[in-house]
């Protein structure tokens, strides 16, 4: 019996599809898992895929790393992390792509967020490589920073580079995005590559470490923390949140002075009812509640979660800047512990004496703060040695996430962030 021209073409169609359905699966697996995001613990974090870089050949990479030379060298001398690591960071994140978005929004060849970007990026483009790798070398200087104040363990290089995919909160908590494969994996996938690239920036004839640079530690640096005094003209840099950072990178920013139990001789405003200082622009914003189980996924124009800590003290930077409401200026950089680290990285000063307007930067677990810091503002500086401090959500419940001004000791803070003049 004679097939029909349908019967005969069936096999050939079936066949077809599903030869075309292995090369689909096949060819794939790379492009999915190009740029695949990690949910890191909601702290403007940078969480990079173990595998974000598309397959290629490290030792044709000479031009490509020629061409960007001035921008990797001024990423080592701000992060004191050698040429070879900033370009393996890149081939992992991207390779090398400066026109690749992840899932999340992460963007361009450092895989920035929107939110760190601006924190971060110095108005800048993120998608423009001469703009995005000195970027890069501002945020591991202070991921580096952060984490050696924070008294971190371990080798410098594995710790910045988690911090890097997972946000450093997760790594000074060993919580969230630090507790991953992706994270366990992130580290070693970077030094294989690491390994390669010295090879070629030493057959390039280029020095790994630009003067300037500062080696790191490769074992302990709890030893070696940052004081509050020190700061870093070279240093520039920051940007915490990458690929979960919308995630309200500052819903834990401020879970900080609950610990703190107010005293009538501490805190004149224990109650929060004078609010002639309150100017905070975007208080009828949804906020977290007390106990944290509920928070808005809408940051305010600073990038922090309304009436946090951070998100008083942001706007506060912003009006010494030069802005306002419709100028945003400065973006939080992070819980409250992080900012000391983002000053330092951004060169600008931090002392020990107070100064009207300046930062009250309270570390983890000073001063009554939790692990996530407090920061405030100085309103007033009396003769008896002591600040008048305003902020937010200094207070416990029913008076969180409300102004509120208090007394204390000038040597109370772990430091004093100065505004830098506009």
């Amino acid at each position: 019996m004679q097939k029909s021209a349908l019967g005969i073409a069936l096999p050939f169609i079936f066949v077809f599809g599903l030869i075309l359905s292995l090369l689909l699966v096949i060819g794939g697996g790379a492009g999915a898992n190009a740029c695949t995001p990690s949910s890191g613990n909601g702290n403007n974090q940078n969480a990079s895929a173990p595998a974000a870089a598309p397959v290629t050949n490290i030792g044709d990479r000479g031009d490509t790393i020629k061409t960007y030379l001035p921008e990797l060298q001024e990423a080592s001398r701000i992060s004191g992390f050698p040429i070879s690591l900033i370009a393996a960071t890149i081939h992992q994140e991207s390779g090398w792509d400066p026109n690749i978005v992840s899932g999340v929004g992460a963007q361009g060849l450092a895989q920035f967020m929107p939110g760190t970007w601006a924190s971060f990026g110095n108005g800048g483009d993120p998608f423009n490589p001469h703009d995005a790798i000195p970027a890069m070398g501002r945020y591991m200087a202070y991921l580096k920073t952060t984490l050696r104040n924070a008294g971190v363990d371990g080798d410098e290089i594995d710790n910045v580079l988690r911090a890097y995919n997972a946000g450093p909160g997760a790594v000074m908590r060993r919580t969230g995005g630090y507790n991953t494969d992706e994270n366990n994996n992130y580290a070693p996938a970077i030094k294989s590559h690491w390994q390669q690239y010295q090879t070629l920036i030493k057959d390039l004839g280029i020095d790994d470490y630009p003067t300037g640079a500062e080696k790191p530690s490769l074992s302990n640096v709890a030893a070696n923390k940052a004081t509050p005094e020190s700061t870093s003209s070279t240093s520039a840099s920051a940007q915490a949140e990458k690929k979960s950072a919308k995630k309200a990178s500052d819903k834990d920013q401020c879970k900080d002075n609950k610990n703190q139990k107010s005293s009538n001789a501490e805190n004149q405003n224990s109650g929060n009812t004078d609010n002639s200082g309150d100017d905070y622009p975007w208080k009828n914003m949804a906020h977290c509640d007390a106990a944290y189980t509920s928070c808005p996924s809408t940051p305010d124009p600073t990038n922090a979660l309304p009436r946090e800590c951070v998100a008083f003290a942001a706007w506060r930077v912003v009006q010494q800047t030069g802005g306002n409401a419709d100028n945003i200026t400065f973006h939080s950089p992070g819980n409250a512990a992080e900012w000391r680290g983002y000053w330092i990285a951004q060169g600008w000063e931090i002392g020990d004496k107070p100064v009207i307007g300046a930062v009250v930067y309270y570390n983890s677990g000073v001063g009554g703060a939790s692990s996530y810091g407090h920061v405030a503002i100085v309103k007033e500086i009396r003769d008896d040695g002591t600040i008048v401090e305003e902020g937010y959500n200094g207070d416990y419940a029913p008076n969180d996430h409300q102004y509120y001004t208090r007394v204390v000791p000038v040597d109370r803070p772990s430091a004093y962030l100065y505004i830098p003049s506009h």
